[in-house]
């Protein structure tokens, strides 16, 4: 008909009557489609390495920062509370470490480390710079400052914690098994507490410890 145009056809689509052929060459989408996917391939084996890296690198900066001779001496159970000189010039009061779990006190030229817990019920031992005693908040235990029994229901001495001193080289050069004497160490050792055991016969109090 005259002033009509003859419809224009899509030559780029499929004919729906001929059978696809999987061997025939890809079509531009499709090399687009396999050019992405090799792509997220790639990103996701990139971050995978560099996580690994990550975490590699994470644990040698660890292991350099542990003080030498811990994995030696079998020590992999305890913490470090700090250098000698530092300690013990700290006489006026005792120092807490691992959220209040532990004290160490200077005394008498040495170190000693004391749990935390009560002897009654394992409640939290509260240190009073004005009374100079360790005191059990819920039951009334108090103590003096080296974590002997001064009075209340349990008449027995705060647990006290082996100690070791570790050389700047990492070799034992001094250590307690919690029951002797304050630890007489060197002033430029690195000291240790063992927190394998902080209840030490001490009862964690289910109902009113805190």
């Amino acid at each position: 008909m005259s002033g009509q145009y003859p419809a224009l056809e899509p030559s780029n689509l499929p004919d729906p009557s001929i059978p696809h052929d999987p061997t025939s060459p890809p079509g531009p989408a499709d090399t687009e489609q396999d050019s992405a996917s090799g792509r997220s391939r790639l990103l996701v084996a990139w971050l995978a390495i560099t996580t690994l890296a990550g975490l590699v690198g994470l644990a040698i900066v660890l292991t350099m920062l542990q003080p030498r001779g811990i994995a030696r001496h079998g020590l992999e159970r305890s913490i470090v509370v700090g250098n000698a000189d530092t300690l013990l010039a700290e006489t006026d009061q005792p120092m807490s470490f691992e959220n209040r779990r532990i004290w160490v006190v200077a005394l008498d030229g040495g170190l000693i480390a004391l749990s935390n817990l009560s002897p009654h019920l394992g409640c939290r031992m509260d240190w009073k710079p004005i009374e100079e005693r360790f005191i059990d908040p819920c039951h009334g235990q108090i103590h003096h400052r080296d974590g002997s029994f001064e009075k209340g229901p349990t008449q027995r001495d705060m647990h006290r914690l082996p100690m070791v001193a570790l050389s700047p080289d990492g070799e034992v050069v001094a250590q307690s098994d919690g029951t002797a004497e304050p630890l007489t160490v060197p002033l430029d050792s690195q000291i240790l507490v063992d927190i394998g055991d902080l209840y030490g016969g001490a009862t964690p109090d289910v109902t009113g410890g805190r």
